[in-house]
């Protein structure tokens, strides 16, 4: 079954999405979460989107965090080990 949620990306929304999930594994949450941060992190708070948790035909679980702006494409940054972000990213 498919989960889609419309929110407002705002840090209150993060613990909120994590407790709207619990009923998936905690991969799962982190995954939504993180890219709900970075939703806030980059296009900035209050930014409207649309998380979508759906099960695949092999077991797996797809996640999506869609926003409105066509023009913000994800960047993957090699963090080091010392830097406290750039990681989201990776982890998804």
């Amino acid at each position: 079954m498919t989960v889609e949620l419309a929110l407002l990306a705002t840090p209150k929304a993060v613990p909120e999405l994590r407790h709207l999930l619990q009923g998936y594994d905690v991969d799962v949450r982190l995954c939504a979460t993180e890219l709900l941060t970075n939703v806030i992190d980059h296009l900035g708070e209050g930014t409207p989107v649309t998380v979508r948790v759906t099960p695949t035909a092999t077991g797996h679980t797809r996640v999506e965090v869609t926003d409105p702006d066509p023009r913000s494409l994800p960047v993957l940054r090699a963090a080091t080990a010392t830097d406290e972000s750039g990681r989201g990213l990776a982890l998804v």
